[in-house]
């Protein structure tokens, strides 16, 4: 998206406002503008094409800039949307708000300053929406690598929010991730023990001395903890020993954000033991 020319879609009944919002932005801001005077034909654009901001008028005839913006939000459609009109009444402003309007701008005469004003909040949700593609992307990454560790590995946030669950961890648990990303109250418990209780990565963040009871034989290396539980009961029904292994996550200023967790199945290694 940096390399493109961000794209526009101008949407209004005024022909006059049309062209000068076309000219100015890709004159003067190197954008790239489609123009139309009616919202059907607008609707039927968003969803047919790639635009990165729309910009419309409030009184059209067919559909009025909310009730496009509206439409467009139905069809689950997020591409930001802003109102540029000469109405300035509160009902509709709120009205615009409330529907996921990302800016709502009053035209009050000054052209240039309109257009100067419009362009400034167009490279605002642009900066916006490439730093949310930036993280998106960052995230992907994250979990890519952890669905690539052999492990069944799992990571929770300072709050207990499981925020990572690999494929491996929905093998060994039978939990699959859609199920349980975002669910916290030590729902990862209970694929392994069967309630809600604390696990080795609750310790890494909260530091408990409580651990002892429920990890008598727990192994610590700084931060990091680890810990043999035998006699546990998976989905599938069998009897498994698993060696458990925490460690805190960092954010760039050395902060503990999060713990990650990873679970290995030692059973036939323990059994060749016997």
């Amino acid at each position: 998206m940096t390399n493109e020319l961000i794209r526009i879609l101008c949407v209004d009944g005024n022909q006059e406002i049309l062209a000068l919002g076309k000219s100015y932005l890709e004159r003067y801001c190197e954008y790239s503008v489609d123009i139309v005077a009616n919202s059907v034909a607008a609707l039927e654009m968003v969803l047919s094409q790639k635009y990165d901001v729309v910009v419309s008028g409030y009184q059209m005839p067919v559909m009025n800039g909310i009730e496009l913006l509206k439409e467009i939000r139905n069809l689950k459609n997020p591409i930001p949307f802003i109102i540029f009109t000469g109405h300035g009444r509160e009902d509709v402003v709120i009205d615009a708000l409330n529907n996921g309007a990302g800016f709502y701008i009053r035209k009050k005469g000054d052209i240039q300053a309109e257009f100067n004003e419009l362009e400034s909040h167009i490279r605002h949700i642009v900066e916006l929406k490439i730093a949310e593609i930036k993280i998106q992307d960052q995230i992907q990454r994250e979990q890519d690598i952890i669905n690539f560790l052999q492990d069944a590995t799992f990571a929770i946030d300072t709050d207990g929010i499981v925020i990572a669950w690999n494929r491996a961890m929905e093998e060994i648990s039978g939990v699959m991730a859609q199920d349980i990303v975002g669910k916290g109250d030590y729902e990862y418990a209970i694929p392994f023990y069967h309630i809600r209780r604390p696990v080795l990565i609750d310790f890494v963040i909260d530091g408990s001395s409580e651990i002892s009871t429920y990890y008598p034989s727990v192994i610590r290396n700084e931060k990091n903890l680890s810990a043999e539980v035998g006699g546990l009961l998976l989905f599938t029904g069998k009897e498994v020993y698993i060696w458990f292994t925490a460690a805190p996550l960092y954010n760039s200023h050395g902060s503990i954000v999060g713990a990650i967790e990873s679970i290995r199945d030692i059973t036939e290694r323990k059994n060749l033991k016997i």
